[in-house]
């Protein structure tokens, strides 16, 4: 099991949101780092806290950015966004209630599925609007 990286082709063509991209991947790094080095409850359950926080964030700022910038899909992205955190909100909420009941394997796989396939369906919708020239 590896969680993948930020890598080029990630890029959604603006730099403040490619930035909060390679956080999130850091995040999902960090999250990976604790588990395989048999960190605590404590531990893993802190970077989880910080992948949540950090991802409303993201989301808040692209929707800012987009909502300016006239993104006619804005409320479609917006619900897709909802959706994701609350499955991040979910698993982070279900490893504090009890660790064993959430696998780092399947974590790990959902974390790195919704991140790249988020970036390469849901964002790149958004770069003609956001890129120009």
């Amino acid at each position: 099991m590896s969680v993948l990286g930020w890598t080029e082709d990630l890029s959604v063509g603006v730099e403040l949101l490619d930035g909060h991209h390679k956080r999130l991947f850091e995040l999902l790094g960090d999250l990976y780092a604790a588990v395989q080095a048999g960190g605590s409850e404590t531990a893993v359950g802190q970077v989880l806290d910080e992948l949540v926080s950090y991802t409303e964030y993201h989301f808040q700022e692209e929707e800012k950015m987009l909502e300016a910038a006239g993104f006619a899909n804005l409320e479609n992205h917006r619900k897709v966004h909802k959706v994701l955190t609350g499955q991040v909100i979910r698993m982070r909420d279900d490893y504090k209630m009890d660790p064993r009941m959430v696998y780092a394997a399947e974590l790990f796989q959902f974390l790195n599925g919704w991140l790249v396939n988020h970036i390469k369906v849901e964002d790149f919708s958004y770069r003609p609007v956001l890129v120009k020239g």
